[in-house]
């Protein structure tokens, strides 16, 4: 299964986007209702951290699939608005890569200090 596929399926309500098209390896879900929480995968481990310093905690999650790691951090897509709906930005390495190692390290770090 390709990456696209792959985020259909773990949040089937939500819209699949590359976020900087020249950078490979992140993508953002948007459109999820508030609280979503990815499925059909294998949760390796879930925490508050931060995507940069000042900005309030975020859900993250570090989630395999079939083929791929998955490392989520969610946001309210309209910052002012609590309610609204969620988007989840999304770091991704093919399971037999070396890349991810790299990304279940960062993500493990990230949430276990909090950024």
């Amino acid at each position: 299964m390709n990456i696209h596929d792959t985020l259909m399926h773990v949040f089937p309500t939500g819209n699949i986007r590359p976020t900087v098209p020249d950078r490979d390896g992140f993508f953002e879900v948007q459109g999820l209702a508030k609280g979503a929480a990815p499925e059909n995968c294998e949760w390796l481990a879930s925490g508050r951290s931060k995507a940069r310093l000042g900005q309030v905690l975020r859900e993250s999650y570090l989630v395999r699939t079939a083929d791929f790691l998955l490392f989520f951090r969610t946001c309210p897509e309209h910052r002012y608005e609590p309610s609204a709906d969620a988007s989840v930005s999304c770091g991704y390495a093919l399971l037999s890569s070396a890349r991810s190692n790299d990304l279940e390290a960062y993500a493990l770090k990230s949430m276990a200090s909090g950024y």
